[in-house]
């Protein structure tokens, strides 16, 4: 016979971790944390027309480990594994939103700025689940998309507060200008090797 058969009636038992879990679930702790727009909403959440102080969620945290809750406003978005077991990103949710704005006649630069957002947190959750998945630490931006310094510094940014160890192109564009230079150093080896198949 366990406890709950000498406690009275109308006595519940639980465990403390559940406790504390049921309390976590109505009292948020949000990171202090904005990117453009993201910090207005975070400030608007906190003042006294939403004041979340009601649901027990106004103390912000500097530390994503110490936070429940990161604001980052943007358009709609799915990252859905594939049947190869693939993590695929589909951003059609955003272009109907970003659609509809445009015919609603929103602001170009809000649209633009709401893009760049949802595209960096969407690259950043990818690589969370992946990190989570093979236990890797660092991430690596390269390629041509990233001489969109917006996207680059947004990512950048959501990634190293993730705690990931971020390496961004410091002598060398990532683009194809880096792309080219690999494709010469690669054929200065080959040729100098005597390798010369397939060599233009």
């Amino acid at each position: 016979m366990g406890i709950e058969g000498v406690l009275p009636e109308g006595m519940l038992t639980t465990t403390v971790d559940k406790v504390v879990n049921w309390a976590r679930t109505g009292s948020l702790w949000p990171m202090t944390f904005g990117l453009a727009c993201c910090a207005i909403e975070m400030m608007a959440m906190a003042a006294s027309r939403y004041a979340v102080a009601r649901f027990g969620a106004e103390v912000f945290r500097g530390s994503p480990r110490q936070s429940d809750l990161m604001i980052a406003a943007g358009f709609s978005y799915e990252v859905v594994t594939a049947h190869n077991g693939c993590l695929q990103m589909e951003p059609a949710p955003m272009i109907r939103e970003i659609v509809a704005e445009i015919e609603g006649g929103a602001a170009r630069p809000a649209i633009s700025n709401r893009f760049h957002q949802t595209l960096a947190v969407m690259l950043a959750e990818v690589c969370q689940r992946l990190g989570s998945e093979k236990s890797v630490g660092e991430v690596v931006l390269s390629g041509g998309v990233f001489q969109n310094l917006t996207l680059r510094s947004r990512l950048t940014g959501l990634l190293a507060a993730a705690g990931f160890r971020v390496y961004n192109h410091q002598r060398l564009p990532p683009n194809d200008g880096g792309l080219a230079l690999g494709q010469a150093v690669a054929g200065r080896a080959i040729y100098q090797h005597g390798d010369r198949h397939g060599m233009a």
